[in-house]
């Protein structure tokens, strides 16, 4: 089946890329083996892009670190700032149909 295959690939090749990424920042090839199987696919993604997003000198400790104690690593979104634009955002209520700004 070619569909098969083709998933294999990418799977493959979405492995790769990360080894590479992981050995970018300094991480033996064995050592890359041993996280990608602990941490799966997923976190290691996040931790690894969330890592280059860091200016620190040691990323391969960091990366590590991350993925040790867990660390919380996706970008929080922006909050809203209502004095900015539709003004109509923070207005709720009975009667919030009826103001006009």
């Amino acid at each position: 089946d070619n569909d098969s295959a083709a998933v294999v690939d990418i799977e493959f090749q979405i492995k790769e890329e990360m080894r590479h990424s992981l050995q970018n920042f300094g991480i033996s090839a064995l050592r890359a083996s041993s996280l990608m199987q602990q941490y799966g696919d997923k976190r290691l993604t996040e931790v690894i892009k969330y890592t280059k997003m860091q200016k620190c000198t040691n990323p391969a400790g960091y990366l590590i670190r991350a993925l040790k104690e867990n660390w919380t690593v996706e970008s929080k979104p922006q909050k809203d700032d209502y004095a900015c634009g539709n003004g109509m955002a923070y207005i709720t209520g009975k009667y919030a149909d009826f103001i006009h700004h």
